[in-house]
């Protein structure tokens, strides 16, 4: 297929807000929040990293669980066949830490924003229940991709 015909499948895209300008990615609070504003419509992306701050462990940061362990030894039906202890064990501490945690800034400001703005959702891959807990609004939440 040629790429003037491909480009003509394509769908017509939604104009995005031109009214502001970035060269670059910014650490700007002030720019992010020119831009959020203009939002009709904001995805927020979260993993692991959202709860650490609630002193939930990360898999694969810097002192992450597969930094100890290989994901094939505890995380696979053939781990639980080769060692169902084990598994337990990492699934039972994992649990008692989720259910110790305590939503933190980050959760409540997505959960401010998700109530302020009709267009927010967010999709997450974290099982630990702190969003949820917070009525966050979701259009995605699976653990292990």
């Amino acid at each position: 297929m040629q790429m003037s015909s491909f480009k003509t499948k394509l769908p017509k895209l939604h104009k995005i807000n031109s009214s502001i300008k970035m060269s670059g990615p910014s650490t700007s609070v002030e720019e992010f929040s020119k831009v959020l504003q203009g939002s009709k419509r904001v995805l927020a992306l979260c993993g692991a990293g959202l709860s650490a701050s609630s002193g939930l462990d990360t898999f694969r940061g810097a002192g992450g669980m597969w930094r100890n362990h290989e994901a094939v030894t505890l995380a696979t039906p053939q781990a639980f066949e080769r060692d169902p202890g084990l598994v337990w064990l990492f699934y039972s501490y994992r649990r008692h830490k989720a259910l110790q945690a305590k939503p933190n800034p980050g959760h409540y400001a997505l959960t401010e924003l998700s109530k302020k703005m009709p267009g927010f959702l967010t999709i997450t891959q974290n099982v630990d229940g702190l969003s949820i807990s917070l009525d966050l609004k979701f259009c995605v939440g699976k653990e292990g991709s």
